[in-house]
């Protein structure tokens, strides 16, 4: 087994790996996505490391988040781009990146919707220009608090904490959450509407494009540079498939199609014997 193969193994199961490795991934083995999204290659991924719209006008056709005319149906040209000049750049190294990006995002709206702790990190940050401002999450929680007399319980995240209920998140504005409920449309499948207070679709949004939209017509060098990529993207697919309103048929071929794709691209693998039966 090849070093790159063990080292996505062991992300795969959650273990940490050594920091020798790609910072990316060292930074995701240890749940610091703060610190994968602070990379080069994260950075240039969502093109946090442009300072004007002038600088993206020659990569990106569209609106981009310098244009207050930006939106979330911009979000998948605007990302497949910037993703896909960062390949052309980097070679096979920006597939594993990007795969690692990828998962960050993923386990950051889990850790949002799911597991906890509160994270203090709003995807929306992670474009440049305006759009944070223009969208901000007007209360985030650092600490514990007390639930605000004007929050809406539904619009924020809520925690069990040393034996009483505290509310830990976000007050979203109509901006905002005219944005999200837009995300949220783009993840419907089969005429299934994703569940509507859903905090922070984004970060799921951003982890399907990486995963599945932007290597759709080069899946075979990316396959070839990173695995398991396949194992994550079931995984994005997986937790999509629980946001809906009912089960979409078309989404759990998508599912067993990757798992199985995942199994090939990895023989020393859990799913190898379960998938390629």
């Amino acid at each position: 087994m090849t070093l790159q193969s063990q080292t996505e193994q062991r992300i795969m199961l959650g273990q940490q790996i050594d920091d020798s490795v790609d910072s990316v991934a060292t930074a995701l083995s240890k749940g610091d996505y703060h610190e994968v999204f602070r990379s080069p290659a994260a950075r240039a991924v969502f093109g946090s490391d442009h300072e004007s719209a002038s600088s993206l006008a020659a990569i990106v056709e569209g609106p981009t988040p310098f244009d207050n005319e930006f939106g979330a149906s911009d979000i998948r040209g605007y990302i497949t781009a910037l993703a896909q000049k960062y390949v052309s750049e980097n070679g096979p190294k920006a597939w594993q990146q990007i795969t690692w990006i990828a998962a960050a995002c993923l386990n950051a709206f889990q850790q949002t919707n799911w597991t906890g702790p509160e994270l203090d990190l709003d995807p929306v940050s992670l474009f440049p220009g305006d759009i944070g401002s223009r969208l901000v999450e007007s209360f985030i929680a650092t600490q514990i608090i007390e639930l605000p007399e004007d929050a809406d319980k539904h619009e924020i995240g809520r925690r069990e904490h040393m034996g009483g209920r505290v509310y830990l998140g976000a007050k979203l504005s109509e901006a905002r959450k005219k944005f999200d409920c837009d995300v949220l449309r783009l993840l419907e499948r089969d005429g299934e509407e994703a569940y509507t207070l859903t905090p922070r679709p984004l970060f799921l949004y951003l982890a399907y494009l990486l995963l599945i939209e932007v290597p759709r017509d080069c899946m075979e060098a990316r396959d070839a540079a990173a695995p398991t990529a396949h194992w994550w993207a079931a995984r994005v697919l997986r937790v999509q498939q629980t946001l809906l309103e009912y089960p979409s048929q078309t989404l759990l071929n998508e599912i067993l199609e990757h798992y199985a794709a995942a199994a090939r691209s990895l023989p020393d693998s859990p799913v190898h014997e379960k998938y390629t039966k």
